[in-house]
């Protein structure tokens, strides 16, 4: 199921052991353990003409249960406003998330490290994880919490 709310996407999980995404497109449950994980489930955003930003809710596993998209005006709400990006988190009781933001250069935004020690909070506040933040380019990523993570 995909509804699209003003600039992002929300990707529910369906019920049984596969994703479904709009009516077609059937995939396996991925899952998210390392940042290499995530740098391979977000190659449709590194080379986006337009920032986008993915939230990956997920189990204690590294199960991925969950994906929210935001891009245009909503991510620009999530630097306002960073408890939306545990929306999805909440709804589906995920245990942790991970962030994964585009950008045409591995250089993070000034507002990137406040997102960051914004969405500690708020987790921590609702007992969930942050584990981590990426921006990625077409070439590599990097963490925003851990800057010797990088590829």
């Amino acid at each position: 199921m995909v509804a699209a709310y003003d600039g992002f996407s929300f990707l529910l999980v369906q019920s049984g052991l596969r994703w479904a995404v709009g009516q077609s497109e059937v995939f396996d449950y991925p899952t998210l353990r390392t940042a290499d994980d995530a740098y391979k489930l977000t190659e449709h955003m590194r080379t986006l003409p337009d920032e986008r930003m993915a939230v990956f809710c997920l189990k204690p596993n590294g199960l991925v249960i969950a994906i929210e998209e935001f891009s245009g005006e909503a991510l620009v709400e999530v630097f306002k406003e960073p408890a939306r990006l545990t929306h999805a988190a909440l709804l589906t009781n995920a245990s942790g998330i991970v962030v994964v933001r585009n950008s045409a250069d591995l250089l993070p935004r000034t507002g990137d490290a406040k997102l960051v020690r914004a969405l500690v909070k708020a987790l921590g506040a609702r007992s969930l994880h942050f584990l981590d933040y990426l921006v990625i380019t077409p070439t590599g990523y990097i963490s925003v919490p851990d800057p010797a993570k990088v590829r």
